[in-house]
């Protein structure tokens, strides 16, 4: 891994009990669609991992773009001025 996990698996457990339903059904959806579209076994130990990696990876890919487009608009100058046209 290129970073470091800065989350370890008792905070992500703690944070179970703040899902919401449109999160669980997001999160169904991708279940559904990724063994459809993979042709896998839910069933199977190894291809449930590999769904799991593929969640992971999924909130990483979206942490990092948010973080991104967070950074792009601090630097965005119309930002201090009060401007909507950004």
């Amino acid at each position: 891994m290129k970073y470091p996990l800065l989350i370890t698996i008792d905070e992500m457990l703690s944070l179970g009990g703040f899902v919401t339903m449109s999160e669980l059904k997001l999160c169904w959806e991708m279940y559904e669609k990724y063994f459809q579209a993979k042709n896998l076994n839910p069933r199977s130990q190894f291809d449930a991992s590999c769904f799991f990696a593929f969640v992971f990876m999924s909130g990483r890919v979206q942490g990092i773009r948010e973080e991104r487009l967070k950074n792009k608009s601090s630097q965005n100058p119309a930002r201090y001025t009060g401007s909507n046209n950004n």
